[in-house]
């Protein structure tokens, strides 16, 4: 009886023409108009019949132009998800009787609104709620017409990415038809149906079904074939494919290990950055197997060196990007040491080349991932295939593979420092010339690779010759005469501070005194340097900072900060953390800064609630964001914790 009184179902024609109207205007900015939008929409959800409205917009009414089609799609999915318990069976079954009916509309937009509302339907219903859904759409593959074949298979996707282990575990065991199936799309002419089939074979690797156990030999097959597509997209799924492999049945590949080693090393090579940062995880992933990676790595060791040196030499466009970015001004900039997020802010001066740069994830950071993990699980046999490229680098004419050389070393500093003794007494001296090297990159690296030596610089009988070259060499640099340098020399006098503990307390008068000088600078992300700086060489002295005159040269500077920091000023965030850190290490002897950081604490959060306050008799209003008050509250939480 429901069936039939959906199938009757019509739409009054008044209710359809408003709702097609404002549909229209969605794409409007005057802010009039979108409020006039905003709250015609909500109006609409409180009709209990507006989902089926929309149905019959997205199914029905094809002369309406696609944006309005469109956004009903969306609607229909957000009314869905809104009205799950209060949708019966007839309703439900009404609505997946017609949407599939779009899977083959004309328009790719649709036939992906279409996969989304049917995503969204299995989801709020359960798996098992709609079971020929998978099927269908397995059947729908054999089907001439292209576009029911690629909303099929677009949906398809969805539906793998979203209830992987249901399909897995369905008792009718629809993937041994699937599979199959979806294989012989790795072969197909076009594109995205070849992308298609990678990425639903993708989301079950992990789970390793029978019917991949069994076929694993075609799989292979399948994946080295489209290994050879020129695509990126395909590429980096077809990394990501065997690096899956690698971390779940490394046994499959041992047959076609070479093969695997070799595709790697070709994506490493290529010149897009996404596919080559992804072949690079295979190594850290490989290092978690010891026999067999001893076995079947070591061969490959010298290619495999050579093309992660290769990938630490700055590219044109990377160095073209470093341009770009010293000519911009606000960065963004996220401090090291905290998970917290910054705001903008503007550079009053030149300090604003972003030297994050220098750290953001891509293929020359993931080399020296890589050589760092193959250094600690190969160990002297990677220093025979190494030291050799490291020299040959050292000794180039060509400034870039100097750099990279010197940035190579410091990435195997912490995994080989003992097999690392015998040549570090030749190393370190020419690291203290590479200091001041004319190249500001060089010296910039140099700094950082130096400082992940000091704790053998500094256990060394002749401490005041090596140590106090370093030290007397970085704060040299923290006022040198490029930005980028200033900041990895403070960066390298942090990581050294964590390295030697409290062996640094001979520079730790200097250290603050040329801090107090540099906080004067009106760069962000100096600051940040400094903050991370401080707070390192507060876990590295502990209490024998409240020793001496220390103290009284590392707070001013940061209340100076303090007090220059406006209370809705994200920079206020890393300021808050670095007083945390620094109580916590302290402990009581926080006592005397302590009421003013808790005040603010308090009064960054009383404005928060009352922002929310704001936001609820104006939803135009932007929300306020909540870090203020975890923030705010993890500051209140150190400090109390360390007068406790």
């Amino acid at each position: 009886v429901g069936w039939l009184i959906m199938t009757s179902w019509k739409p009054q024609q008044d209710g359809l023409n408003v709702i097609l109207q404002v549909f229209q205007l969605t794409l409007d900015e005057n802010p009039e108009v979108m409020t006039r939008v905003r709250n015609a929409l909500n109006e609409f959800e409180q009709n209990p019949e507006y989902h089926l409205y929309l149905i019959h917009i997205v199914t029905s009414v094809k002369d309406a132009p696609q944006l309005v089609r469109h956004q009903a799609g969306l609607q229909l999915k957000k009314a869905i998800l809104k009205r799950a318990s209060n949708i019966n069976d007839a309703e439900y079954n009404y609505l997946r009787q017609q949407i599939v009916t779009v899977l083959s509309d004309p328009l790719e937009d649709l036939r992906r609104v279409a996969g989304n509302v049917i995503t969204t339907l299995v989801r709020v219903k359960g798996f098992k709620s709609w079971p020929s859904i998978f099927q269908n759409l397995t059947n729908c593959l054999d089907q001439p017409d292209v576009n029911l074949l690629d909303g099929s298979f677009l949906t398809l996707e969805m539906i793998c990415e979203d209830f992987t282990i249901e399909i897995n575990s369905d008792e009718s065991n629809p993937l041994n038809t699937f599979m199959p199936k979806i294989l012989q799309f790795f072969k197909h002419p076009e594109l995205k149906f070849r992308l298609y089939a990678i990425s639903c074979v993708q989301k079950f690797i992990h789970l390793l079904p029978n019917v991949m156990i069994v076929n694993m030999s075609a799989f292979l097959d399948g994946f080295f074939f489209l290994a050879s597509d020129s695509d990126p997209v395909m590429q980096e799924r077809v990394i990501i494919a065997f690096l899956t492999l690698v971390n779940c049945r490394i046994v499959a590949l041992e047959s076609n290990f070479d093969k695997v080693v070799e595709l790697m090393l070709a994506a490493q090579k290529q010149g897009n950055k996404a596919v080559c940062t992804r072949a690079m995880e295979f190594y850290p992933l490989m290092c978690q197997y010891n026999e067999f990676t001893n076995v079947n790595l070591r061969r490959h060791l010298p290619k495999i060196l050579e093309v992660l040196m290769s990938r630490m030499v700055w590219s044109d466009e990377e160095l073209q990007e470093m341009d770009y970015d010293q000519s911009k001004k606000g960065e963004n900039i996220r401090p090291q040491f905290t998970t917290s997020r910054l705001g903008s802010g503007k550079d009053d001066d030149d300090d604003n080349d972003d030297y994050d740069k220098l750290e953001q994830w891509g293929p020359r950071s993931s080399a020296g991932n890589a050589l760092e993990v193959l250094a600690q699980k190969m160990q002297e046999p990677f220093l025979v295939y190494f030291f050799p490229l490291l020299e040959q680098g050292f000794n180039s004419t060509t400034w870039r593979l100097r750099e990279a050389a010197l940035m190579a070393l410091g990435s195997i500093s912490i995994g080989k420092r003992s097999h690392l003794k015998s040549h570090l007494s030749q190393l370190v001296p020419y690291l203290f010339k590479l200091l001041h090297d004319e190249v500001h990159l060089i010296r910039a690296t140099t700094c950082w690779t130096a400082s992940r030596y000091a704790r053998w610089i500094f256990d060394q009988p002749d401490v005041q010759g090596n140590a106090h070259n370093l030290m007397t060499s970085l704060l040299t640099h923290v006022s040198d005469s490029h930005p980028r340098v200033r900041r990895a020399a403070v960066t390298a006098i942090s990581i050294a501070a964590g390295e030697v503990d409290l062996k640094i307390e001979p520079y730790c008068q200097a250290i603050l005194e040329t801090f107090s000088k540099a906080f004067n600078s009106n760069s962000i992300a100096m600051r940040l340097c400094l903050y991370d700086a401080v707070s390192s060489l507060a876990a590295a002295m502990g209490e024998h900072l409240v020793k001496s005159n220390y103290m009284n040269l590392m707070m001013p500077p940061l209340f100076n900060q303090w007090e220059k920091v406006a209370n809705d000023d994200p920079n206020i965030f890393p300021l808050l953390e670095c007083f945390a850190y620094i109580a916590f290490h302290i402990r009581g002897h926080f006592l005397p800064f302590s009421a003013p950081v808790v005040k603010r604490c308090l009064a960054l959060i009383q404005q928060y609630f009352m922002a929310i306050a704001v936001m609820e008799q104006n939803p135009q209003a932007d929300p306020p964001d909540r870090y203020y008050v975890t923030c705010s509250l993890d500051t209140i939480s150190a400090v109390a914790e360390a007068l406790r």
